[in-house]
């Protein structure tokens, strides 16, 4: 489990590579909970490790939250699309902001989305690693790589905390969906250009091995 420090020490020592989901929001969800949330990702990916990720948990047809939502009352959309509202109303317009300003950004789902194609690097990197001798420069590349993830992280969590405080206290907020836009842009920049320099050097050994091993499962 994710949340054990010593789990967590022992697979980076390792260098396991992991994946993970994490429900940032439920029907219970409190300011206080958002930022319980955000130092545990900070715990296990603040480092660079993986690109954080985060979601809202759904209250999904034939699950005991869904029943419970809607006994309370609290319970909305449909089947297909279920919805509930927060206990805390302030929490609620936290999360539409959030949302606004994150999905609008691609950050962390869509096609181009920043976190989903950092985690493709990280993972693409283990398979090579896993294949070949360590190749020339793979050490500068992993750490152009975990500096990418750690500041694309850092400045997510930021984000969502500099909400957090706003909506908590009334006050405003300067974030805007184009500017993290902007963001996000600058670092799948940086990493297509590292990832891409790293995999044209080595692009005749790794077409090689792709070659023979094809060639074996023919045979």
């Amino acid at each position: 489990h994710l949340s054990n420090p010593l789990l967590q020490s022992c697979m980076k020592e390792l260098k396991l590579m992991f994946e993970f989901g994490f429900m940032m929001f439920d029907p219970s969800t409190t300011f206080e909970s958002i930022g319980q949330n955000l130092d545990f990702l900070r715990a296990i990916v603040g480092d660079g490790s993986a690109a954080a990720v985060f979601c809202r948990m759904i209250p999904y047809d034939g699950t005991p939250i869904k029943d419970t939502l809607e006994r309370e009352g609290r319970l909305r959309g449909d089947v297909c699309n279920p919805d509930y509202d927060f206990l805390d109303s302030r929490v609620g317009d936290f999360y539409v902001a959030l949302k606004r300003i994150v999905d609008v950004t691609g950050w962390i789902h869509g096609h181009r989305a920043l976190s989903p194609a950092i985690n493709f690097a990280w993972n693409e990197l283990s398979i090579i690693d896993g294949l070949f001798a360590r190749l020339s420069g793979s050490d500068s590349y992993r750490e152009s790589l975990r500096r990418i993830t750690r500041e694309s992280n850092a400045l997510l969590f930021n984000v969502v905390d500099d909400l957090r405080s706003a909506f908590a206290s009334g006050r405003s907020h300067h974030w805007r969906a184009d500017m993290l836009q902007a963001s996000a842009e600058n670092f799948l920049h940086q990493l297509v250009a590292e990832r891409n320099e790293f995999i044209v050097r080595h692009q005749d050994a790794l077409l090689t091995s792709l070659q023979r091993e094809s060639a074996m499962l023919c045979t």
